[in-house]
């Protein structure tokens, strides 16, 4: 791949990082490499979460709520992935080590979708508490979300292949120090840049890059 190729695609990551980092009130990379990234925002008076997935995939992504265990069994998840244009989320809950099944009842709204330069983005709400019980709640403390992504797109809802890259990470989802005190979608980004920071295993100057968020 020539060097100006990678130039856009990095362009191309990094503008839609800055979209969705305006979009959302919130952000977590869900693997130490990165590869997959979540935003969210919620709404406290309506007590829903907006989600955006973003992957480095081109084929299907995954996202769940863990029963605790960071494992996939027990989780309530939801599989979507983008094709001729169009996206396509599926929910699903994992009831054993294989291809969760379908939920009979569809609580997740898919909002929004994009796939560019090697990359793919899901939006989705759901509600704290759908009353489905297959549906995991989303509550104030830690909680356990299991991830994953396949190179490749399914053939149908009921043919999908095994996940290539997965994990699970713990997040507060709901924090309570912004329980109906702050209006999120009111949140904007700035960046603070830290030049010449010295590495820990090399002996070289680094730029550092942090990002804060703030309301007003």
């Amino acid at each position: 791949m020539s060097s100006s190729v990678l130039v856009v695609l990095s362009v191309l990551v990094s503008a839609r990082a800055a979209v969705l980092s305006t979009e959302y009130a919130h952000y977590a990379a869900l693997d130490p490499k990165e590869l997959m990234k979540l935003y969210w925002t919620v709404d406290w008076d309506q007590e829903t979460v907006s989600f955006a997935v973003e992957a480095a995939t081109t084929g299907w992504v995954g996202f769940g709520i863990s029963s605790g265990n960071g494992k996939m069994a027990g989780s309530d998840v939801v599989i979507g992935w983008v094709k001729d244009s169009k996206g396509y989320l599926t929910d699903r809950f994992a009831d054993e080590q294989s291809l969760p099944p379908l939920d009979s009842e569809n609580n997740y709204e898919l909002t929004g979708w994009e796939e560019s330069g090697g990359n793919t983005v899901l939006k989705f709400k759901r509600n704290f508490n759908t009353c489905d019980t297959k549906d995991r709640n989303i509550e104030q403390g830690t909680t356990k979300v299991v991830f994953a992504y396949h190179t490749e797109d399914p053939k149908s809802e009921d043919d999908i292949k095994r996940h290539t890259f997965r994990g699970s990470r713990s997040i507060l989802l709901l924090n309570n120090l912004d329980k109906k005190t702050v209006n999120e979608k009111g949140w904007k980004q700035f960046d603070v840049f830290s030049y010449n920071v010295m590495s820990a295993d090399r002996d070289e100057g680094l730029t550092g890059l942090m990002a804060f968020t703030t309301n007003g």
